[in-house]
Formats: structure tokens, C-alpha cells, sequence
């Protein structure tokens, strides 16, 4: 939830060079699974998957895949 806030109000946006006309992409790299506001992680990445393209790459065994899979 808060890395889609972060994206969403602070990098993606014309103050810091967002360009309105292309489509923006985000790579997670993540160690596991969400720890923070669990119930909020799925509608977090389906509202960031409608305003950017999400590459989400899982380092460790650890991961969870259905939450990566979003």
C-alpha cells in the first residue's frame, strides 16, 4: 500500500519528470511476503497495475507467489 502511494504521489508524477503520454513501469524486488497491512496488499497492486506496468521479482525461497502473481 505504501509503495503504490509512493509511486502514485511522488515518483510518478510530472514534478519529477513523468511523461503523461507514456505508460510507467515499476520493478519490485521483494524478500518474501507482505508484513505490512496484509488485507490492503492485493487492492494496492490491482489500483498500481491500472496505472503502471509492474515487473515483480521474488530473491528468496520465502516468497509467496499468489501475492506476486497480482
Amino acid at each position: 500500500m505504501v509503495l503504490n502511494r509512493t509511486l502514485r504521489e511522488q515518483v510518478f508524477n510530472r514534478a519529477n519528470g513523468d511523461r503523461f503520454r507514456f505508460r510507467n513501469i515499476a520493478i519490485v524486488i521483494t524478500d518474501g511476503q507482505s508484513n505490512v497491512n496484509k488485507s490492503g496488499t492485493f487492492p494496492a497492486a490491482i489500483l498500481l497495475r491500472n496505472f503502471t506496468d509492474v515487473f515483480v521479482v521474488g530473491v528468496t525461497n520465502q516468497i509467496n507467489m499468489t501475492e506476486l502473481k497480482v
